[in-house]
């Protein structure tokens, strides 16, 4: 972003669009943590787990 805002071609489109393309990796992270997840635990000890990982710090908390 500072070099294309330096080389004068950061335009609204690229901004958001890197923005976009940025989050998309985040958001398959944690979705995947919790696919994992559902199939690492139990079914009577998945809210326990997943409210484990959201206080243990994960990124997406």
């Amino acid at each position: 972003m500072p070099v294309a805002w330096a080389a004068g071609v950061l335009h609204p489109v690229l901004y958001v669009a890197s923005l976009a393309g940025s989050s998309v990796p985040h958001t398959w992270g944690s979705a995947g943590r919790y696919a994992l997840l559902s199939q690492l635990v139990p079914p009577r000890q998945r809210l326990a787990a997943k409210a484990l990982v959201r206080a243990s710090g994960s990124p997406d908390g």
